[in-house]
């Protein structure tokens, strides 16, 4: 299954999603799939005082999913070279659960937002909806902590591709999907594994040569010193990779970690 099928672009019309649009765009136009742009929002309820008395105001949530998708067919316009179908979506409720319950009904395999941190604190934190849709999501999930640093767009168009590891076993399948994303949206991928002890290094390398021959694969591999999390952000950093992909197992538990210090995008799977 190289590409994706069904990428969903959940979108609060904030300036993180706008530089999101470009990444979104590329991979539909390269795979072919379709694009869900969805809003979310939540059906309030206010108390209004009256010289009478109090009353209930009850939003128009109809109404409200009809402006939501006249703004997001603004946002996200087709454009005369696309060659892929975009649908705008609006759904009344809880943001992430809105996210994750759309993917899972929609056979979606690939959900693309944005780390949602705020101000001085966004270097520690990515932000709970963020959160939650990494720890909950049923399917990949894209996304990128600097929106703001000018040199974000020029990963738009995927050239180096970064795949953390374990080393372990279950890791197979991941190197073997992560080599079908490469042959789809990029031109190198580099398999590589951070340790605090530089002796286990060479074993490390005979592990990922055996998970290799599992995955049928023949790819780059790289043995760096340090935390592993912070190892494999920094070589993703020196090699300026376009994308940094991390599979299951320990790393995963480390991908806040990984998508703070990393420059460019990451890649849930």
């Amino acid at each position: 299954m190289p590409g994706f099928r069904h990428i969903l672009f959940p979108v609060d019309f904030s300036e993180r999603c706008a530089a999101v649009r470009p990444f979104v765009r590329h991979l539909a136009n390269e795979s072919g799939a379709k694009v869900t742009v969805l809003h979310s929002f939540e059906a309030a309820r206010s108390l209004c005082g009256a010289s009478d008395g109090a009353f209930t105001t009850v939003f128009d949530v109809s109404q409200m999913q009809e402006e939501s998708c006249s703004l997001l067919a603004e946002f996200f316009p087709p454009e005369p070279d696309d060659a892929f179908k975009i649908v705008h979506s609006a759904a009344c409720g809880d943001t992430a659960h809105a996210i994750v319950d759309f993917a899972r009904n929609n056979d979606v395999d690939l959900i693309m937002i944005p780390s949602h941190g705020h101000g001085k604190f966004h270097r520690l934190f990515l932000g709970s909806l963020t959160s939650t849709i990494l720890e909950t999501a049923p399917c990949a999930v894209w996304t990128a902590a600097h929106t703001e640093d000018p040199a974000l767009p020029s990963h738009a168009r995927c050239r180096t591709i970064v795949l953390a590891l374990n080393a372990k076993p279950e890791e197979a399948p991941v190197i073997r999907r992560a080599s079908e994303v490469c042959q789809a949206f990029s031109e190198r991928l580099v398999l590589v594994h951070g340790t605090r002890n530089s002796s286990e290094g060479q074993a490390a390398r005979r592990q990922i040569e055996d998970l290799q021959r599992v995955a049928q694969t023949n790819l780059e591999t790289k043995i760096e010193s340090g935390e592993p999390a912070e190892a494999v952000a920094s070589f993703a950093r020196e090699c300026n990779a376009d994308l940094l992909i991390v599979g299951p197992g320990a790393l995963r538990e480390k991908a806040p970690e990984i998508i703070r210090n990393a420059r460019c995008p990451v890649l849930r799977l």
